[in-house]
């Protein structure tokens, strides 16, 4: 089994890596390998924080709360809308505005796109949230005239480009300076 960690949002739940796998594998049906596996774990903090409910003593009888499933669950239809909430579906052109997306997002036209992105994405929520962090700074710190359709930004996978702009430790504001570049 493969399991994939987003740091940042472990950081951000106040999970160690041992509460996190501990949690997935319960979440999966895999609790027998939780104690072959993880170190120390403080179960009863986890059930006190709200992670996990714990319905005997066996731990086959744990499951994983709905704060949990939220964090890893794949919800395509709610980071789809949330995609085309922060990228503009128009933006000013030479001649007046040039479309980017369809205005709704269930429109069919942009149907490949949708799929092409929940490809991508597939259930990986920390994956979705830096794609929406890289739009938010490419659409504050770029000139948008110049951006491509979404079929295209996904096909190139241009958010890309920002991914070495988040920086967790600073304020997004000051993430960027000039072009996206540091002063040393």
């Amino acid at each position: 089994m493969i399991v994939q960690l987003d740091l940042e949002v472990l950081k951000a739940h106040n999970l160690s890596v041992n509460e996190w796998i501990s949690l997935y594998l319960i979440h999966k049906n895999q609790a027998h390998y939780v104690f072959e596996t993880v170190g120390n774990v403080e179960f009863d903090k986890l059930q006190e924080d709200g992670w996990l409910r714990m319905i005997g003593d066996d731990i086959n009888d744990w499951v994983v709360r709905s704060k949990f499933k939220n964090l890893i669950e794949n919800k395509g239809d709610q980071m789809w809308y949330e995609l085309c909430k922060h990228l503009p579906f128009k933006v000013p052109g030479s001649g007046g505005y040039r479309v980017l997306r369809a205005k709704d997002p269930d429109a069919r036209s942009n149907k490949k796109a949708r799929k092409m992105y929940l490809d991508i994405v597939k259930s990986n929520k920390p994956l979705h949230d830096k794609i929406i962090k890289c739009v938010d700074i490419e659409v504050r710190t770029t000139d948008i005239k110049y951006m491509q359709n979404i079929e295209t930004w996904i096909r190139n996978r241009t958010w890309e480009k920002y991914e070495d702009q988040i920086n967790p430790s600073i304020g997004e504001e000051q993430q960027t300076q000039g072009y996206g570049q540091k002063l040393i």
